[in-house]
C-alpha cells in the first residue's frame, strides 16, 4: 500500500530495491504492476496515499547454459554472492550462446542458488579476469549483489591486488601509474597508452616484491579496471610481464605458457551486510614452479 503521492517507479525503486529499474520497466511494460487492480500503462503514472500496488514477478527464465564441472575452487559463498578462483586458460564467459568451458558454466554447476538478474537466473559477472589470468572473482547471485557489487567496481570502493613475474630494469621499487588507455588502431583487441582525448585514465600502483638480476615479481593493485590496464602499464614501465607475448613480454618456454598474472586479493563490502571481506587465491603452480626455479638459480 502506497503512504504518500508520487510516481509509480519511483514507488517501486524505494519499495522493492532488490531489482533493478529496468527490471520494474519491464515489469509495467509488460502489465504485471497493477494499482487498485488496474494495470499501470506508464511510469510516470501517480500512486496515492492508500492505492493498493500489486507487483507479480514472474519465475526467473532459466539462461540456455550448460552447466559444467570444471573443478573450480569455491572460496566463499553465501545467499548473495559466491567467490572463485578462476584458473588461467578460462574466459569468465561464453562468447556466444551455448558456449562451454567458461567460468559461467563451472559457477552455474557448482551454485547452491540463484535468485536471478534482471529476471534471468544466471550468475551476475560484476568483474572480469582476461583468459590466461587467473586468480579471485566474486559473482553475484541476486540483483541486489549484482547492483551493489557493480556500484562499488564503478565507485573503486573495492580493492584488487595483482602479482606478476616480468622482466627488464624497473626504474623504482615503488611507483604510481597514470595513463590513459585506449584500443591500438592496429590490433582492436589490445590496448596502448593513448593520450588523446579518447583515451580513458588508468591508475596503478606496483611494488618489486623480488628480484632476481632482472627478472622481478611486482605486486600491482589497480584503482581503476580497464582493460589489459596492468599488462600495458608494465610494459610502459619497461617490464613487460613474462609470457605476454602481446605486449613484449619475454617467453620462458620450460615455464611460462602463459601470461604470468594472478589476481592474489580482492576485499569488497557485502551488498547486503555492508561487512568488509577479503578473499585471497592460493598460487597457481606454474607460478610457484617458476618461484622455485628463480630461487634455486634455474633462471
Amino acid at each position: 500500500m502506497a503512504n504518500k503521492s508520487e510516481r509509480v517507479d519511483q514507488f517501486l525503486t524505494r519499495s522493492l530495491p532488490q531489482y533493478s529499474r529496468g527490471f520494474l520497466q519491464n515489469l509495467i511494460e509488460s502489465g504485471q504492476i497493477q494499482r487498485n487492480s488496474v494495470p499501470v500503462k506508464k511510469k510516470s503514472e501517480i500512486v496515492r496515499e492508500r492505492d493498493y500496488i500489486l507487483v507479480l514477478v514472474p519465475e526467473p527464465e532459466e539462461l540456455p547454459l550448460l552447466p559444467e564441472d570444471l573443478g573450480i575452487q569455491v572460496l566463499y559463498e553465501d545467499s548473495d554472492i559466491m567467490v572463485v578462483v578462476k584458473p588461467s586458460g578460462m574466459l569468465t564467459h561464453p562468447l556466444h550462446p551455448g558456449g562451454t568451458k567458461t567460468l559461467v558454466n563451472a559457477v552455474m554447476y557448482l551454485v547452491s542458488e540463484l535468485g536471478g538478474i534482471n529476471g534471468v537466473l544466471r550468475p551476475g559477472i560484476v568483474h572480469r579476469l582476461d583468459r590466461e589470468t587467473s586468480g579471485v572473482v566474486v559473482i553475484a547471485k541476486n540483483d541486489l549483489a549484482q547492483r551493489s557489487l557493480q556500484s562499488d567496481f564503478a565507485n573503486r570502493r573495492v580493492e584488487k591486488y595483482y602479482y606478476a613475474f616480468v622482466h627488464g630494469k624497473v626504474p623504482s621499487q615503488k611507483g604510481r601509474i597514470d595513463l590513459p588507455l585506449g584500443r591500438d588502431p592496429k590490433r582492436r583487441n589490445l590496448r596502448r597508452v593513448d593520450e588523446s582525448e579518447n583515451g580513458r585514465m588508468a591508475t596503478s600502483l606496483y611494488q618489486v616484491c623480488k628480484s632476481w638480476n632482472r627478472f622481478h615479481l611486482i605486486r600491482v593493485q589497480i584503482l581503476t579496471g580497464r582493460t589489459h590496464q596492468i599488462r600495458v602499464h608494465l610494459r610502459s614501465l619497461g617490464v613487460p610481464i613474462l609470457g605476454d607475448s602481446d605486449y613484449n613480454g619475454r617467453l620462458l618456454p620450460r615455464y611460462t605458457e602463459r601470461v604470468m598474472l594472478h589476481s592474489y586479493s580482492l576485499k569488497i563490502q557485502h551488498p547486503r551486510t555492508g561487512v568488509t571481506m577479503r578473499f585471497v587465491s592460493p598460487w597457481p603452480e606454474d607460478m610457484k614452479r617458476l618461484m622455485q626455479a628463480f630461487n634455486s638459480g634455474e633462471i
